[in-house]
C-alpha cells in the first residue's frame, strides 16, 4: 500500500489555484468576445454603419434591432413559466412523508421569493438567450452590518427592547455620543449596533463574472475541476465578510479592471477602493490521499484577483447554476438567440438600408443637365421658387425614381418568417393576438400554440438546468446554516418548521407555469371542471366523480392561474384537521337533523295515526247516529201513520157528533120558534132569542 503523498501547503494551493483561475479566464475571454458582438447586435450598433463621409453623404446607417426585439418578446412570453409560485416540488420518500415534504416545499419557496430569485431569474434569462448561457448563484451570507440609532430622553429599558432580538443574536451595542441619566433612567445620543447577519442569497452572475474549466462539455457546474466567482469588490466589503482589516490593506489594486471604461474602479477613499476578488470552488487533492475534493477558496488582490489566499476550507456543494436555453454539442453554453437570429439582422438591416437610401433619394428629385445648355450653379444651388438658366427647354432632364423590386417586400417577409421560426411564437404574437382578438378561428389558435412550442421548450430547458438546482441547493443551505423557526401562512393557518430538522432531498418535480394562450385554455378547462362538480352535487354524484379534495385543487389552481399569490389562504384544504373538524361537526349535526326528523316524522305518522283512528271513531259513531235516527224516523212515520188513523176516526166521531148536535139545534130552533109564534098568537111577550130565531126563520124563508 502506497503512503499518502504530503499535505499541501498554502502557497502550493494557492499557485495550483492560480494556475487553474487563469486557464478559465483564457476560455472566458474567447467567450466574451461572442458577447461583446451580441450586445453589440441587441444595442443595434451592428452590422457596422456605412463609413463616415458616406452617411454624410446621406446614406442610411438604420438597424433592424431584430435580435433585441426577440430577446424581450422570449422573455415576456417565458418568465411566467418561470416564476410562478412553486415551480419545482419536492417529492415524498414515502407516504407518511407526504405532509412534511409539501411544507418544505412552501418553506423553500417562501425563502426563494425573499432571498431575491426573480430579480436573478430574469437576468439569468435574458442572458441565455443573448449570450448562450445564464448563470445564478445560491449562497449563504454572513457579513457584519453596523447601523445607527438616535434617541433623545428615551427610558433604557425601552431602548433595550428595540435591539432586544439583535442582542440575543449576538449583536454589540455600543454608546457613540451621549450618555446614559442614571437619575432617570433614560438614554439620549446615538447608539451604534454591530451584528453579523447571515441570510440566503439568489443573485444572477454576469457571465463576465463567471470562471469554470474549459473542459466541461456540459451545463453542469457540479462536474468542473473549478468553477468561481471573479468580481470587483470594496475594502469594506472584505472587512464586513470577517477578513482581517490589516490583510485587506495589503491587497493591491489593479487600474485595469474590465470596468475600467466606464470609471467603475475609481474611489476617493481607501476603504470604498476596489480590489479583485475570486471566490473559488476546486477539486483539488491537498490531504494527499489521492482524491481530489471540492474546497472553497477565497483570493483577492492583483489584475486577476489571486495575489493573496484569503480563506480555504473543505467544501460540500458548489453553489452556481447554469441555464441554457438551446442545447448545443460538445459545449456548456448552449446556443443562443443572437446565434440564430444573426444573419437575420444583417439581411433586413441591409434591405431597411437600402429601402431608406431609394426613399430618401426619390423625396430629393435628381436632375440631369445638359452640358453647356444649363447652368450648373443655379441647378446645384436651387432652393425652393427659385430659377434655372438654361439656353434651350431641354437643357434640364428629369431623372426617373428608382422604384423597389416587389421581390424586396417578399424578402422581407421570407426574413419575418425566418425570425419567427428561429426566436418562437411570441416574437411575431402581435398581429396574430390581433387576429385573434377580432374573431379568428380556432385553427389560428391552434397554429399559435405550435409556434409557442419552441420557446416552451426554452422554457423547460431553463427549468431543469438552471430553477430546479436553484431550489435545491436552497433546501441544502437551509437545512445547513439556518438556525431556529420559519414561520409562513398556509391554508391551515401559520405554520413553523425548522430547517436543521429536514433530511436531505434531491428529487425534484418541474411545475412549470404557462403561457398566456396556455394559461387561458387551462383556465376555461378549470371553470369547466367546476361547472361539473357543481352538477355532480346536484345529481348526487359527489363522492363518485367528484369529492371536495379535487374540487379544492379545482380552485386553488384556478386562482394560481389568475396571478393570485398563495391561493391556498382563500379556501380551506379538506384534508386540514380544521376541515376535518368542521366535516365531523357538519356530519354531527347532520345526523342530529336526521334523528331530528325521524322524530318528527314518527311523531307525524303516529298523529296521523291517531287522526285516522279517531276519525274512524267518530265515522263509526256518526253511523250508529244515522242508523238511530233512521230508526226513530221509522218510529215517527208509524206513530204518525197510526195518528193519522186515529185522526180519522176521530173526525168521522167529530162530524158524527156535529151532526147529531145540529139535529139537537134544529129541534131545539123549531121548539123555540113554535113557542115564540105559540105566544104571539096568544099574545104573550116573547124573549129576545125566539125574536132572533123568527128573524132567521124569515130570512130562510126569503132566499
Amino acid at each position: 500500500m502506497e503512503e499518502p503523498e504530503e499535505e499541501l501547503d498554502d502557497e502550493e494551493l494557492l499557485s495550483a489555484f492560480k494556475q487553474e483561475v487563469d486557464w478559465a479566464i483564457e476560455a472566458r475571454d474567447r467567450d466574451l468576445e461572442n458577447d461583446d458582438e451580441a450586445l453589440d447586435y441587441f444595442y443595434g450598433r451592428l452590422p457596422a454603419p456605412p463609413p463616415q463621409d458616406l452617411c454624410d453623404a446621406g446614406q442610411s446607417s438604420a438597424v433592424s434591432l431584430d435580435v433585441q426585439n426577440a430577446v424581450y418578446a422570449v422573455t415576456a412570453e417565458i418568465m411566467p413559466a418561470l416564476g410562478r409560485e412553486a415551480p419545482v416540488e419536492f417529492q415524498p420518500l414515502n407516504e407518511q412523508d407526504t405532509t412534511q415534504t409539501d411544507q418544505e416545499t412552501r418553506t423553500v419557496n417562501h425563502v426563494a421569493q425573499t432571498a431575491g430569485i426573480q430579480r436573478a431569474v430574469q437576468p439569468a434569462v435574458q442572458d441565455v438567450l443573448l449570450r448562450r448561457a445564464g448563470i445564478v448563484k445560491v449562497y449563504w451570507e454572513e457579513k457584519l452590518e453596523v447601523s445607527y440609532e438616535t434617541a433623545n430622553n428615551i427610558p433604557a429599558q425601552m431602548a433595550l427592547q428595540r435591539f432586544q432580538q439583535a442582542l440575543q443574536d449576538g449583536a454589540e451595542l455600543e454608546m457613540v455620543q451621549g450618555d446614559l441619566d442614571e437619575t432617570g433612567g433614560t438614554v439620549s445620543g446615538v447608539m451604534r449596533l454591530r451584528r453579523m447577519s447571515q441570510t440566503p442569497v439568489i443573485c444572477h452572475v454576469p457571465r463576465s463574472e463567471f470562471l469554470m474549466s474549459a473542459d466541461v462539455r456540459e451545463p453542469d457546474p457540479d462536474s468542473a475541476r473549478l468553477v468561481a466567482h471573479q468580481r470587483p469588490v470594496s475594502r469594506s466589503e472584505l472587512v464586513e465578510m470577517g477578513f482581517d482589516r490589516d490583510k485587506v490593506d495589503e491587497l493591491s489594486t489593479h487600474e485595469g479592471l474590465y470596468r475600467d471604461e466606464r470609471g467603475l474602479d475609481r474611489s476617493a477613499h481607501e476603504s470604498t477602493e476596489l480590489v479583485m476578488m475570486v471566490e473559488g470552488y476546486y477539486r483539488i487533492d491537498r490531504d494527499g490521499d489521492g482524491i481530489a475534493e471540492r474546497r472553497r477558496i477565497i483570493t483577492a488582490g492583483g489584475a486577476d484577483g489571486t495575489d493573496m489566499l484569503m480563506h480555504e476550507e473543505p467544501w460540500g456543494e458548489q453553489p452556481f447554476s447554469i441555464g441554457v436555453g438551446y442545447l448545443g454539442f460538445d459545449t456548456w453554453d448552449g446556443v443562443s438567440l443572437f446565434d440564430r437570429l444573426r444573419s437575420v439582422q444583417d439581411l433586413k438591416t441591409s434591405l431597411l438600408r437600402d429601402s431608406v437610401n431609394t426613399v430618401k433619394r426619390n423625396m430629393r428629385q435628381r436632375l440631369g443637365l445638359v452640358e453647356n445648355d444649363a447652368n450648373t450653379d443655379d441647378a446645384m444651388d436651387a432652393v425652393a421658387g427659385g430659377y434655372i438658366r438654361m439656353k434651350t427647354p431641354n437643357g434640364i432632364v428629369p431623372v426617373p425614381d428608382t422604384q423597389l423590386p416587389p421581390t424586396v417586400f417578399q424578402l422581407l417577409g421570407y426574413l419575418d418568417e425566418m425570425l419567427q421560426d428561429q426566436g418562437g411564437g411570441a416574437v411575431d404574437a402581435t398581429a396574430s393576438a390581433q387576429v385573434l382578438g377580432q374573431g379568428g378561428d380556432w385553427s389560428l389558435e391552434r397554429l399559435m400554440a405550435a409556434v409557442e412550442q419552441l420557446n416552451a421548450m426554452v422554457a423547460k430547458s431553463i427549468v431543469e438546468s438552471l430553477v430546479k438546482p436553484i431550489y435545491r441547493k436552497l433546501h441544502a443551505l437551509l437545512r445547513e446554516h439556518y438556525t431556529g423557526q420559519i414561520e409562513m401562512p398556509t391554508s391551515q393557518g401559520w405554520v413553523s418548521t425548522n430547517p436543521m430538522t429536514w433530511s436531505p432531498r434531491t428529487e425534484l418535480v418541474v411545475s412549470m407555469g404557462m403561457s398566456v394562450g396556455e394559461r387561458g385554455t387551462r383556465i376555461g378547462a378549470l371553470q369547466a371542471i367546476k361547472a361539473d362538480h357543481a352538477q355532480d352535487q346536484q345529481t348526487g354524484m359527489q363522492g363518485i366523480m367528484s369529492s371536495p379534495e379535487t374540487l379544492y385543487r379545482a380552485r386553488v389552481d384556478l386562482l394560481r392561474l389568475s396571478g393570485i399569490p398563495n391561493p391556498e389562504q382563500y379556501y380551506i384544504d379538506p384534508s386540514s384537521p380544521q376541515a376535518q373538524q368542521a366535516q365531523q361537526q357538519a356530519q354531527q349535526a347532520a345526523q342530529q337533523q336526521a334523528q331530528e326528523a325521524q322524530q318528527k316524522e314518527q311523531q307525524m305518522m303516529q298523529f296521523q295515526y291517531s287522526l285516522m283512528t279517531d276519525i274512524e271513531k267518530v265515522k263509526a259513531e256518526a253511523k250508529l247516529q244515522a242508523q238511530q235516527m233512521a230508526d226513530e224516523v221509522k218510529k215517527m212515520q208509524a206513530m204518525l201513520q197510526q195518528a193519522e188513523k186515529m185522526f180519522g176516526h176521530r173526525k168521522d166521531l167529530a162530524i158524527a157528533q156535529a151532526d147529531l148536535d145540529a139535529q139537537e139545534a134544529q129541534r131545539d130552533i123549531d121548539a123555540m120558534q113554535a113557542e115564540a109564534e105559540r105566544k104571539l098568537r096568544a099574545g104573550e111577550a116573547i124573549t129576545r132569542a125566539e125574536v132572533e130565531v123568527l128573524k132567521m126563520r124569515r130570512q130562510g124563508a126569503q132566499q
